[in-house]
């Protein structure tokens, strides 16, 4: 979680940084070059966010195929 909140701190560091630089005439390439860094945060996010779900989906997957294994009246062979 601190990962995130780091990126989500860097990522509005860099639009504060944006929006003082749209001000400025001919930083057009800085410009572009944030866009992306921030682009490429919010990509990073969402990728983060998929592997944890992922990871707690396969955590209550396996934690209820066990608890459901070790209950004696299942018919469920634990693979």
């Amino acid at each position: 979680m601190d990962r995130i909140k780091k990126l989500d701190h860097l990522r509005n560091d860099i639009r504060g940084v944006l929006s003082m630089v749209q001000s400025v005439p001919g930083v057009t390439a800085n410009k572009q070059k944030l866009l992306q860094i921030v682009g490429d945060l919010e990509e990073c996010d969402i990728q983060v966010i998929e592997l944890r779900n992922s990871a707690l989906f396969r955590i209550r997957t396996c934690s209820n195929n066990f608890r459901e294994y070790l209950d004696p009246r299942s018919q469920c062979s634990f693979e």
